[in-house]
């Protein structure tokens, strides 16, 4: 069974109907699991990993979200070197 972007055939559990990927992963159509996005990125319900805008972060609940519930503003001294997570200044 091919399941959509976001979804996966569990081959080890016997299943015969496509399962959701854990919360922060993806997997492609046609995937039998799922991966962890890399640090700073966040999973889209679209099976892919993206980056939050300068000075963001993923937010714990950002699986299935999309501009503003999937990131958050670094807090007062924080900043995102680039692409990643919050770091102190």
């Amino acid at each position: 069974m091919a399941c959509p972007a976001g979804r996966f055939t569990n081959a080890e559990s016997g299943a015969t109907t496509c399962e959701p990927c854990e919360p922060g992963t993806v997997s492609a159509a046609g995937a039998d699991r799922c991966r962890t996005c890399p640090t700073g990125q966040y999973a889209t319900d679209r099976g892919e990993c993206k980056y939050c805008p300068a000075g963001q972060q993923p937010t714990q609940t950002a699986f299935d979200a999309e501009g503003p519930d999937a990131c958050a503003k670094c807090a007062a001294g924080q900043f995102v070197p680039e692409k990643g997570q919050c770091q102190v200044c």
